[in-house]
Formats: C-alpha cells, sequence, structure tokens
C-alpha cells in the first residue's frame, strides 16, 4: 500500500465520520481535509486485513462524502481510515 502512513493527523487539519454507527448495510463516510492532496478511505478487519481499499486521487481542500457498499461485510468491529499524504485518522465502524 503506497503512501500508507501511521502518523496521526491532528484534528485541525482533517476530520473524519461515519453514520450511522452501528450500521448495516449503509454507511456514509463524511471527511473534511484542510488542504488539497491525494486521499484513500481503507476499511480494516480485526485480524489487520485491507477489505475496501478507495483511491479518492487528488481532492480539493473541504467537505467530502463517500458511500461505500458494506452489504458483504460479515457483523463485528472494522477500522475505517482517512489516509493522506500528511497522515491518518481511523475510526471504529460496528457492522450489525
Amino acid at each position: 500500500m503506497e503512501g500508507v502512513t501511521a502518523k496521526q493527523l491532528p484534528t485541525n487539519q482533517a476530520n473524519l465520520s461515519l453514520y450511522p454507527n452501528p450500521s448495516n448495510d449503509q454507511l456514509t463516510i463524511k471527511y473534511n481535509i484542510n488542504e488539497a492532496g491525494p486521499v484513500s478511505i481503507i476499511i480494516i478487519d480485526a485480524q489487520g486485513r485491507v477489505l475496501l481499499y478507495s483511491t479518492e486521487g487528488m481532492t480539493n481542500a473541504g467537505d467530502h462524502t463517500i458511500i461505500p457498499d458494506i452489504g458483504k461485510l460479515k457483523p463485528g468491529i472494522y477500522s475505517v481510515s482517512l489516509q493522506t499524504e500528511k497522515g491518518n485518522l481511523v475510526r471504529k465502524l460496528c457492522k450489525l
């Protein structure tokens, strides 16, 4: 996964929210970044396996929304990561 970094993004540089959470089949991911740049959204299971890797490409600063299909994910706890060149933000997702 080229460009993936473990550095935590400060909340004044980016925000990430998931709803509804817990979720069944539909999830809305809203994120905001303060600087334009490449963005990826990654969903990872409890064993560290990448189940969804969505490259949003060059993204303008501001608010963005994506709605990934999570219907095939098994019930459980997942990590949703917003990856940028500056670092990442991670939120927990509970799939019912």
